[in-house]
């Protein structure tokens, strides 16, 4: 059933496009549909896509092989065939005959045979296998002159046909019997079987017998089992042939037509999706219903079979132009939509467009649904079912297409909620009468199967010419009626059925229709005041004393006014508002908070159609961390939910446009007097950073920059270093300022148009005049290939810069990149430090100097090229000859030549004081070495005797070249070394006189001595004879206290005596003898 109405809603139709006809076995399909006035009097009938029955006669003979090729089973599988097929068609306007062909053809049956008697199984009963050769053309030629006659109960006006079944090639040639056959409109369909014909030439041949068009009347079988299941393909060509007799036959014999119908413009087109061979089409009916219209593709399209063109149809108008939008949702499986536009005077109609599904088996544009938001007359948005699009999660899509000139182009897509695979969403789309208050129109899409086919509908509101693509609402079928299925396979809503000027829908569900009554919408405009206007930032900013900060109270005046927005309802409004007020909602850390300690809080007001006003504070706490972006403060406002309002009326419902008001709470700015800071910010490098890159881990580098805003306060500053390879961050600091700068560095930053470091300073300010010394400091990698320079580049960027001043926003420095070496020279052992020479005679003495220079690099490098320099003197005080030798060089061994070209700015430091003209250069090329010895070689001498003595100092010096530009000695910055030998030469004297002359003196003095003592009495003194009396008297001592050891001790004193006589006697013998 099949209802549309016009656009001013005074016409409407309804057809039923299933009405039946029989004729023979086929069944036709067409319509009927009813034109009806809003009174619904004196409906017009309309008999649509009537197709009579017109029967064509076929005389249908079957040419079967009988040759000896084939098999006594295989042979009987055709006769089979022949028996099914007569069975099939007896009751219909083919008659049949039956020739078999060998090399002889054989008459098994003619048309009066077959007309006295209808049996296939006794007709051919008697049919015995040739088992010869094939003589095809000859069969034919028998056919055409044997058979189709009068005599053998040929109808006059029949359709003449041979079907030939046959295993092989023929074995006689064609002598002009097809063209004979040809011009006696006899149609031969040829069905090849077996393997014989498997070569293209074979097939080829029978190809040459065929009708035209081959494809529709030869057919090959791989073997005789496939014969039975080619009956269908032979009954659809007996029918087309049976139907030849008309025009029109098999054209709308099925066209379900009425199937859809669109009255829009006061014409009634209907679809006809059965037309041609279900490829479908149109019917426009003409003035009065005298006669219809068929309208389908410019040219006919063996694609379009199946297509079901016209299942959906749908008026369009865009600039006063008339469309169609005519759905075919099973074009190739993937359905289509075609858009026709009707010239508007010669009402002639020509394809513009088609817009192809994207899904097989989605049934695309099997639902349309043409919406004018604005009610101009105009249609907007062209909607597009595809009920049967199938998701993992959802199921069924509908597609929003708009005008792009005179084409439609796709919008969007509407889905159903998750969860529903299988929900069939747009199975229905309708446009609505305003429900949301706005005076535009709305959509409304079903979803039948959702909700384990409870069903579901959505509810979808404009935007200005388009459509939310998020729903409004969602309404289910289990909410409506718990036992509801299939809820929402039809909508419609623009009537208001209890007329106090609401909206009433229609849903259609399983055996039930339920209407759903829209509700009053209720506008709420909020107004927000506060005071202060503007948050004083030098009260609330993390910067300077912190005695200075404190809290700053706002005073917040909030108002709501109320209003219907569905302007046509005539109740009165009363309900009850709640609101809830939010700081900051989209921040963790919220900058305020209410009387209750929280940044959130609810209140109530019953309203109704007066102003309705609340008071608040908001408690701003100090040190903000944010102080650029306003805070800002939502309201979000609901009416409360009572199942019915007191009054009886229906319950109003907030407008979503009105449940959400966001407000800013802006904090000063220190822009002058036109309130708008703009920002000029200029980044230089300081010439404190490196001034080199060492390669090496253990040498940062440090970039220095120094940052300065020239102008007003900067927003959101942020600086940029782009990714420098083999340089890794490691952090960051500020060395100088003049206002407090905070600097945050989020290390390596990689986005699509930025690879580098990224550092935000002072957010969400950088200040006027401010101006900071910025280090970063790098890590340096080894493993690289270092180019001779490394280019640095550093921007800053703000919100706020105008792009005059951007020129200084970019700073570009360049250092060179050397690698790390230790070159150390030292003096060896080796060497001479010492010679001295006597004033006696004239002597020769070699003098070495011999140095080491080792050259270590400090990486996986290879070390640099060294270039050696020896200092040897030329000159040597008077008296001494000095004649260099030779410089020799082991490890390698080069040749050292003298430098005649050295300047003394070219000198080491430590021998700029150095006579030059004392001394000779000489130069050692050594090339890339690891370590070097370095001899130096001479011959010292005196020019003859001398009377004075001589000391004198050799010295020589050694130091070394490199590429300093590519190569860093990271331990020294004198690359030198000095030896100094030691000369003395000794004046030789005859000491023999001065030593008799001293020992005579010395046994004079002796002599002298003695007799002084002698003279004095030492030699008479009585010292020991006083040392033995009293050894006596101590002896008598110990005796009286020891009366019993007393003669013990008397002997131990008798022979110690006796020893000192011993001792004694002979040093007075000595005396006396003296």
């Amino acid at each position: 059933m099949t209802l549309a109405r016009n656009m001013q809603g005074n016409k409407m139709i309804a057809c039923g496009p299933g009405v039946e006809q029989h004729c023979d076995k086929n069944l036709y399909v067409s319509g009927i549909c009813y034109l009806f006035d809003t009174k619904l009097h004196n409906p017009q009938n309309i008999t649509t896509g009537y197709q009579k029955c017109l029967k064509g006669k076929v005389d249908l003979v079957f040419l079967f092989d009988g040759s000896a090729s084939m098999k006594t089973s295989e042979f009987m599988t055709i006769k089979q065939f022949m028996i099914d097929v007569m069975k099939e068609l007896w009751n219909s306007s083919v008659h049949f005959a039956a020739v078999q062909f060998s090399e002889d053809a054989k008459l098994e049956f003619d048309f009066n045979d077959y007309t006295s008697n209808r049996n296939p199984e006794q007709l051919l009963a008697n049919v015995v296998h040739a088992e010869q050769i094939t003589n095809t053309f000859r069969a034919i030629k028998f056919v055409a002159n044997e058979v189709f006659i009068p005599e053998r109960g040929t109808r006059k006006e029949a359709n003449k046909v041979i079907v030939i079944i046959t295993d092989g090639d023929a074995s006689d040639r064609d002598r002009g019997h097809i063209e004979a056959v040809k011009k006696k409109n006899i149609l031969r369909l040829i069905i090849g079987i077996g393997n014989h014909l498997n070569s293209p030439d074979s097939q080829e041949n029978l190809k040459r017998i065929a009708s035209e068009p081959t494809s529709q009347f030869f057919k090959i079988l791989a073997s005789f089992d496939e014969l039975k299941d080619s009956f269908n393909d032979l009954q659809s060509n007996i029918f087309a042939i049976e139907g030849t007799s008309d025009s029109r036959s098999f054209h709308l014999e099925l066209s379900s037509s009425g199937f859809s119908a669109d009255i829009s413009q006061d014409h009634v087109i209907l679809g006809a999706v059965g037309a041609d061979n279900w490829a479908g089409g149109i019917l426009e009916q003409q003035q009065d219903f005298a006669g219809e219209r068929f309208i389908t593709t410019p040219s006919v399209r063996k694609e379009m079979e199946g297509a079901y063109l016209g299942y959906t149809l749908s008026f369009l108008q865009h600039r006063q132009k008339a469309f169609y939008a005519v759905g075919a949702p099973r074009y190739q499986h993937m359905g289509r939509v075609l858009i026709f536009e009707v010239d508007a005077k010669t009402q002639n109609w020509t394809l513009k467009q088609e817009i192809k599904g994207q899904q097989t088996g989605s049934y695309f544009g099997g639902v349309l649904c043409a919406v004018d938001i604005d009610g101009d007359q105009e249609t907007d948005l062209l909607l597009i079912g595809a009920p049967q699009y199938f998701t993992e999660t959802r199921g069924g899509q509908v597609y929003a297409y708009g005008w792009e000139e005179d084409n439609l182009v796709l919008l969007g897509e509407f889905n159903g909620d998750l969860g529903h695979p299988l929900g069939r969403f747009g199975a229905a789309i309708t446009d609505l009468a305003d429900i949301n208050g706005d005076g535009q129109t709305d959509v409304a899409i079903g979803a039948p199967l959702e909700d384990e086919e409870r069903g579901a509908v959505y509810i979808y509101n404009n935007l200005e010419k388009t459509l939310l693509m998020e729903y409004s609402q969602r309404i289910t079928g289990a909410s409506i009626s718990p036992g509801l299925r299939y809820f929402g396979q039809s909508i419609q809503g623009k009537t208001d059925l209890r007329g106090d000027g609401l909206i009433s829908i229609t849903v259609g569900a399983l055996g039930k229709v339920m209407v759903l009554q829209s509700r009053p919408i209720v506008n709420v405009a909020t107004q927000v005041t506060f005071e202060p206007k503007e948050i004083p930032v030098k009260d609330v900013e993390c910067a300077g004393n912190s005695k200075s900060w404190q809290n700053i109270n706002l005073k917040l005046r909030i108002c709501f006014n109320n209003s219907f927005a569905t302007e046509s309802y005539k109740g009165h409004l009363s309900a009850k508002l709640l609101f809830r007020l939010e700081i900051d909602p989209d921040r963790v850390k919220y900058r305020g908070e209410f009387r209750n300690g929280k940044n959130i809080i609810n209140g109530a007001e019953e309203i109704s159609l007066k102003p309705v006003c609340v008071l608040e504070e908001i408690n701003i706490t100090n040190c903000i961390e944010d102080y650029l972006s306003a805070i800002k403060l939502l309201v979000n406002l609901s009416l409360e939910e009572d199942d019915l309002l007191k009054t009886g009326l229906p319950r109003p419902i907030l407008n979503p446009l009105s449940n959400r008001t966001m407000v800013e709470i802006p904090f000063d700015k220190n822009c002058g007097t036109d309130d708008i800071c703009v920002a000029d910010l200029k980044i230089t490098f300081h010439s404190s950073g490196s001034k080199e890159l060492v390669v090496s881990p253990q040498y940062p580098l440090e970039m220095n920059l120094e940052l300065v805003n020239q102008r007003e306060d900067a927003y959101f500053t942020m600086l940029y270093v782009p990714l420098l390879p083999g340089l890794s961050f490691r952090k960051h600091s500020v060395l100088k300022y003049n206002a407090l700068v905070i600097l945050q560095c989020n290390s390596m930053l990689r986005r699509q148009d930025f690879q580098g470091l990224a550092c935000n300073v002072s957010h969400p300010i950088y200040r006027n005049s401010t101006k900071a010394l910025i280090q970063l400091q790098f890590g340096v990698l080894e493993n690289m290939d270092w180019k001779e320079n490394l280019e640095m580049v550093a921007y800053v960027t703000s919100e706020n810069e105008d792009n005059e001043t951007l020129q200084n926003n970019r700073a570009v420095h360049s250092i060179p990149v050397k690698y790390p070496i230790n070159i150390i020279i030292k003096r060896l052992e080796t060497s001479n430090q010492y010679i001295d020479f006597s004033s006696e005679r004239q002597e020769n003495k070699t003098v070495t100097h011999s140095y080491q220079v080792t050259n270590w690099a400090l990486g996986k490098f290879p070390p640099p090229k060294v270039l050696v320099y020896v200092n040897v003197p030329t000159k040597v005080p008077s008296g001494l000859i000095w004649k260099i030798g030779k410089i020799l060089t082991v490890d390698p061994d080069v040749n050292c030549q003298p430098e005649k070209n050295m300047t003394l700015r070219n000198y080491p430091t430590l021998i700029k004081h150095w006579p030059v003209d004392e001394y000779l250069i000489y130069k050692c090329d050594l090339g890339q070495i690891n370590s070097s010895m370095i001899h130096i070689t001479g011959m010292m001498s005196t020019q003859n005797k001398s009377e004075h003595s001589l000391q004198a100092k050799l010295s020589t010096a050694l130091w070394v070249e490199f590429d300093t530009g590519r190569y860093k000695n990271v331990y020294s910055h004198e690359f030198v070394q000095v030896q100094v030998t030691e000369i003395e030469v000794i004046i030789m004297m005859n000491y023999l006189p001065i030593i008799i002359g001293s020992v005579i003196g010395g046994l004079f003095l002796l002599i002298l001595c003695i007799v002084v003592l002698y003279k004095c009495g030492f030699f008479n003194r009585n010292y020991k004879q006083k040392i033995e009396n009293q050894g006596e008297n101590e002896n008598a001592a110990q005796t009286a206290d020891n009366p019993e050891d007393g003669a013990e001790k008397e002997g131990s004193n008798t022979e110690k005596e006796s020893q000192n006589k011993l001792l004694t006697e002979p040093s007075n013998t000595e005396n006396e003898t003296q």
